[in-house]
């Protein structure tokens, strides 16, 4: 019984290591996607170039040109200081369960668009591109646990 408990619980520590590397995994293909337009991904649309109001002065309202976010034939979608792409972390809440977001409300309207804006996802992408490196990640963790050690599969 004494090694069967052993393995139990490296299963168990193995599951939060995997959801640990994979949350981290996602969250920093997330924060990379920030300021560079995204092509479609799975049945995501690829990033809508910003509107010339947004970029340029409009009705009175400074551009992001204007404001210095951006430069003339140069613009950065969702990008301006940098603080809502390094809100973006993780949590491991169980053995079970990592979850990934941000406390920022306007990933919200990045994530799903507005009724002026269009959705400009990154952590739906995110999680969709890191796929096939989550599971070889929770395989090389479940392997781990069944040999004792952490074998790497490439």
């Amino acid at each position: 019984m004494g090694r069967m408990a052993a393995i139990q619980s490296e299963i168990e520590h193995g599951r939060r290591r995997a959801l640990e590397r994979i949350g981290e995994l996602v969250a920093e293909e997330a924060r990379s996607e920030f300021g560079t337009y995204q092509p479609a991904v799975a049945d995501l649309p690829a990033w809508a170039p910003l509107a010339d109001d947004t970029l340029n002065d409009w009705q009175g309202h400074p551009g992001k040109i204007t404001l210095g976010y951006a430069s003339e034939g140069t613009d950065n979608p969702l990008l301006r200081e940098g603080d809502q792409r390094d809100s973006i972390s993780h949590t491991v809440e169980s053995d079970r369960e990592v979850v990934i977001g941000s406390p920022d409300i306007r990933m919200v309207y990045s994530e799903l668009g507005t009724e002026s804006e269009p959705p400009r996802s990154t952590l739906a992408r995110a999680a969709i591109k890191s796929t096939p490196e989550a599971l070889r990640i929770a395989a090389e963790e479940a392997l781990g646990g069944l040999v004792g050690g952490r074998p790497r599969l490439t």
